[in-house]
C-alpha cells in the first residue's frame, strides 16, 4: 500500500506547475490529501530502498543528512549543504543560497556526494584537481556537478553485489561537450555502467560481455533517464520514450562511481541505483514525470 500510494504520488507532480507549486506538507492536489511531504523514493517495498542514491534534491523524505560536500578552492574550507523544505510533491531543493554564500568570489568543488540510500555509501573525491565542479545554475536555473576530464570522478567507500545481475539506473544527466563515456552511475569496474557513448546523441546501458543497449539522447539537452538490466527485458528510457534490448548485469562486487571522460562536459544532478530490482514501466514512467516537473526540463 504503502508503495503504490508513493507512486500514485509521483504520477500526480507530473507537470511543472506542480513542481513550482509551495505546498505544505499537507495540500489538496488534484482532489487528494498526501498526508505529510512526498518525495521521489518514499513508500515501502525494494523501490523505496535502492542500493545508493544521490541528488542535488532531497529523495527520501525521511533522509536527515545533508546533500554534498562542497570543497572551495580559495582556501580548500569545505561545507555541508543542506535541504530545504519540500516545493510541491517532487522533492526538495539543495540550499543554493548556502552553497553560494560558501562559494562567493570562488569556485566549488564536490568533495562527498551524500548516499540518501540508507546505506551510508557516499560518493567520495579527496583529490582536488580530480572533483567534479559545483555549478550553480546548470541551464535549469537548479544546480549540477560538471566534469571535463577522464581524471574527475568520485567513488563509494562500500560495494554493492548485483547477486542477481538485475540492476536498474535512475539518472537526471546532461553531455554538452565532446563524445566521451560520461558515466552517470557505475557499480564496480567491470561493467554495469549507465552513460554517454561514443556516438553523437546516443547513451548506453552496458553489461560488458553480456551485451548493452544504445538509446537517443541529444546532446546540449538535460534528460530524465530509467534503465534496466534484466536479460532479454532489458531497456532505456529517456524522456519517456523506451529503446529495449537484451544485457545481463555483473555480479561481481563493485564500488558505485561516477567518472568524466577526456574534452568532454559531463552534468549530473542525479544518481540512483537499484540491486537485484527491475524497475516497473509504471515506476519509470513516475520517475521521469517527477524528474523533469522538478528540474525543469
Amino acid at each position: 500500500m504503502r508503495a503504490a500510494t508513493a507512486l500514485a504520488a509521483l504520477l500526480l507532480a507530473a507537470s511543472p506547475a506542480v513542481a513550482r507549486m509551495h505546498a505544505g506538507p499537507s495540500q489538496l492536489h488534484a482532489g487528494h490529501r498526501l498526508q505529510g511531504a512526498i518525495a521521489p523514493l518514499d513508500g515501502g517495498g525494494a523501490f523505496a530502498s535502492p542500493a545508493a542514491a544521490y541528488s542535488l534534491r532531497k529523495l527520501k523524505s525521511a533522509y536527515a543528512g545533508p546533500g554534498i560536500k562542497l570543497r572551495r578552492a580559495s582556501d580548500n574550507a569545505t561545507q555541508d549543504i543542506n535541504f530545504l523544505g519540500f516545493t510541491g510533491f517532487t522533492g526538495a531543493p539543495l540550499d543554493v543560497a548556502a552553497a553560494a554564500t560558501f562559494c562567493n568570489a570562488t569556485t566549488c568543488f564536490g568533495d562527498t556526494w551524500y548516499d540518501q540510500s540508507g546505506t551510508a555509501r557516499h560518493m567520495v573525491q579527496a583529490t582536488a584537481a580530480n572533483q567534479y565542479q559545483y555549478v550553480a545554475n546548470c541551464g535549469t536555473g537548479l544546480p549540477c556537478l560538471r566534469a571535463t576530464a577522464v581524471t574527475q570522478g568520485m567513488a563509494s567507500a562500500g560495494t554493492l553485489t548485483p547477486a542477481t545481475g538485475v540492476v536498474s539506473f535512475s539518472a537526471v544527466a546532461n553531455r554538452s561537450v565532446g563524445l566521451g563515456y560520461c558515466t552517470w552511475l557505475r557499480e564496480n569496474t567491470v561493467a554495469n555502467r549507465f552513460s554517454g557513448d561514443a556516438v553523437a546523441g546516443q547513451w548506453r546501458l552496458d553489461g560488458g560481455t553480456s551485451g548493452s543497449i544504445l538509446a537517443a539522447a541529444a546532446d546540449n539537452a538535460w534528460h530524465s533517464a530509467q534503465a534496466v538490466m534484466n536479460g532479454a527485458g532489458s531497456s532505456i528510457m529517456v524522456d519517456g520514450t523506451t529503446t529495449t534490448g537484451t544485457v545481463t548485469g555483473n555480479t561481481v562486487a563493485g564500488f558505485v562511481q561516477i567518472t568524466g571522460d577526456t574534452a568532454s562536459t559531463c552534468g549530473l544532478a542525479e544518481s540512483v541505483v537499484w540491486d537485484n530490482y527491475a524497475l516497473s514501466l509504471a515506476e519509470r514512467q513516475a520517475l521521469t514525470n517527477n524528474q523533469r516537473a522538478f528540474w525543469g526540463f
